[in-house]
């Protein structure tokens, strides 16, 4: 399992500070269904658990990477937000069976091989409470960056190494309509 972090140290892009604008519709809807306690996985440096927390949610953070996590404490402690943070891999969660309501993991959970990936899987449906929501994002092996991978870049039928905006190489992690009903068996796809 290939375990990298992203140096957010090197991120001089603002799209990372703009949360996604699916995240509005996610604060209305968790907020009408009492989903308050949620966790941003792999959360970068805070974007979407800052809107989260300005909305009154109980929010976790975490991340592989002590620089983007110490921009989400200090983000946060600025806009006297409360947002717990954690430095942890998505594959081991350091968090209570059952525990969140929600989780975000978005441009997050697919930055691991296959084997990665499925443990992350398994992470969140532990950590989940019964009827709860998971929002995340893939990646598909329609995506032109999928096709004519050098050799050296394939870890597996799945995962091609690239490289970031920062100038880490990090895994990726592709899938088809088939894998996603596969991997995600145990949840239902809304």
């Amino acid at each position: 399992m290939i375990e990298k972090a992203w140096n957010w140290n090197n991120i001089s892009n603002n799209y990372w500070e703009i949360p996604d604008e699916y995240m509005y519709y996610l604060v209305q809807r968790w907020k009408d269904q009492n989903r308050t306690k949620i966790l941003d996985l792999g959360c970068g440096i805070g974007r979407h658990s800052l809107l989260f927390a300005k909305n009154d949610y109980d929010v976790t953070a975490v991340d592989i990477s002590q620089s983007g996590l110490d921009k989400v404490k200090s983000i946060s402690n600025e806009q006297k937000l409360n947002i717990k943070t954690i430095l942890a891999n998505i594959t081991s969660l350091p968090l209570q069976d059952n525990e969140m309501d929600s989780i975000i993991a978005f441009n997050s959970i697919y930055h691991t091989d296959k084997n990665g990936f499925k443990k992350a899987i398994s992470e969140m449906y532990r950590i989940l409470k019964t009827n709860s929501e998971a929002f995340l994002t893939l990646l598909s092996k329609a995506d032109p960056s999928y096709e004519n991978v050098p050799q050296d870049k394939i870890i597996d039928k799945n995962t091609i190494m690239k490289k970031e905006e920062d100038g880490t190489e990090l895994p990726h992690f592709f899938v088809d309509y088939e894998e996603i009903y596969e991997i995600f068996k145990e949840f239902q796809i809304i």
